[in-house]
């Protein structure tokens, strides 16, 4: 299940916490081989560009919340909603 994709313990340290620099790749976002998707570079651009606007306009912006609360799902997460300060 994509939902599923990534969040491994036995592979992943943390796999629920969102780490910018995380050096345990080998993750299956966009595919492998043959099946690599053909947007990837343009999605990762266009994340790149998105957080370094945020954090260069609300650079002290922090999460509110203890517990981040998620749908169940079975093909995607994503969490219900994310209440930040700025």
């Amino acid at each position: 299940m994509i939902g599923a994709a990534n969040r491994d313990p036995a592979h992943y340290l943390n796999p629920d916490s969102f780490i910018v620099d995380r050096q345990d790749l080998g993750h299956s976002s966009f595919g492998h081989g043959i099946h690599f998707c053909i947007g990837a570079p343009l999605a990762r651009l266009e994340t790149k560009t998105l957080l370094g606007v945020l954090l260069e306009r609300a650079p002290e912006m922090k999460v509110l919340q203890e517990e981040i609360k998620y749908p169940q799902l079975f093909a995607v997460r994503k969490p219900l909603e994310l209440r930040v300060a700025i």
